[in-house]
């Protein structure tokens, strides 16, 4: 059922209630604003509904503290994540420090261009220097990931060869060299959680 409150931001039209179908909008106090959806919704399909609550509240969206719940464990394919990198990089209200988003546009060839393996996204770089200069943005990137419902995608720098043909043998399976390489945040706070992200956490070397 289309709940009432997208017809009151005037996105319930026809050619977007198929795409929305099972859809529910809940508002939690104080300011907590939950989509739930049976499963992963498109890019352009978040991007519809997230525009259209931002041109209703403005600048009070900064305030809102959004979160997208995903009934159905899914599947997510490279493609996928790609078009969620470019939605979330084409849109500023997204980013609470607008300086990491424009880093991320400075470096969008890098997120067109990894390697996907099991929710770990393998960017192509392995310098220590690199990884640390990249590691508190791609904490940023984590978090908006985690508040459209993909908590689970982690970052880690390109492997050898070797490792991702050895990786690929564990059907569905992080082994145990993934989880030290990447930015795991399986220990970490979820969206819910008020306390502050341990930023110590998601890299484990």
């Amino acid at each position: 059922m289309i709940p009432k409150l997208l017809k009151e931001l005037e996105i319930a039209k026809e050619g977007d209630i198929n795409d929305l179908k099972g859809l529910e909008i809940n508002f939690l106090v104080p300011n907590c604003l939950e989509i739930i959806t049976p499963c992963l919704l498109t890019a352009e399909t978040i991007d519809k509904l997230l525009y259209a609550i931002y041109n209703k509240l403005n600048y009070f969206f900064d305030y809102l503290d959004y979160r997208v719940v995903i009934r159905e464990t899914v599947a997510v394919d490279k493609n996928r994540i790609k078009e969620y990198f470019s939605f979330i990089c084409a849109t500023p209200f997204l980013w609470k420090d607008k300086r990491d988003l424009v880093f991320f546009c400075e470096q969008k060839e890098l997120l067109e261009s990894f390697t996907w393996r099991r929710n770990i996204v393998y960017l192509p770089f392995s310098d220590p220097a690199t990884l640390n200069h990249w590691k508190p943005k791609l904490i940023s990137l984590k978090k908006i990931l985690e508040k459209l419902g993909l908590p689970d995608i982690r970052f880690a720098p390109q492997p050898k060869e070797k490792n991702i043909a050895k990786n690929d043998l564990g059907n569905n399976v992080t082994n145990k060299k993934d989880k030290k390489s990447s930015f795991n945040l399986s220990n970490s706070p979820s969206v819910n959680n008020k306390k502050n992200l341990n930023k110590t956490s998601l890299l484990q070397e």
